[in-house]
């Protein structure tokens, strides 16, 4: 394989930055693999990693506002459904799938898939944004599989947002 055009090279800017970081959020005890903003609400964004724990955090204060410990190892992508505020799915170093639902239950997952026979780890997951009731995973094997959710988990009820809203502002009155 040959390169074309010029070697990768760092690039420098001599314009400072209008925002630079000021503000740090409770790190989790190892490396991060997934984070992902809501996109029901501006200041809430989801993580996971190596402690085996999946966080939501508020951009108003420092520390999780809780956090889910589903006992599986490593977690490697969390994600926010795209057709429902209060639902959203991680996958595990031991093959699983986990769905959770914020209306049903804090924590403890509503639904749990094994996507692989041998409990290999699961290391992608992204819903479809098209077709909303499907989600898609790939482990370490190579293998990608597409599930089809039902409809409790994909048809968005009274005042969902309204509810995520409410954790969100327990942020702001701690």
């Amino acid at each position: 394989m040959t390169s074309r055009g010029p070697p990768l090279t760092n690039v420098y800017s001599s314009v400072p930055l209008r925002s630079p970081v000021t503000f740090a959020f409770s790190p989790h005890f190892g490396p991060v693999f997934s984070v992902d903003c809501s996109p029901y609400h501006r200041n809430l964004f989801l993580t996971c990693g190596t402690d085996a724990s999946v966080r939501l955090y508020s951009m108003l204060q420092s520390k999780p506002l809780f956090s889910v410990e589903p006992g599986a190892g490593y977690l490697f992508r969390v994600r926010w459904s795209p057709s429902r505020p209060l639902v959203f799915s991680v996958v595990t170093a031991d093959g699983r799938l986990l769905i959770y639902d914020l209306k049903v239950d804090r924590i403890n997952p509503v639904v749990t898939l094994e996507v692989t026979a041998n409990k290999s780890p699961v290391y992608s997951l992204e819903y479809n944004l098209q077709r909303r009731q499907t989600v898609a995973t790939g482990d370490s094997q190579g293998r990608i599989k597409i599930w089809r959710l039902s409809d409790d988990l994909t048809t968005q009820s009274a005042r969902e947002e309204e509810f995520l809203t409410v954790i969100a502002n327990d942020a702001q009155t701690e």
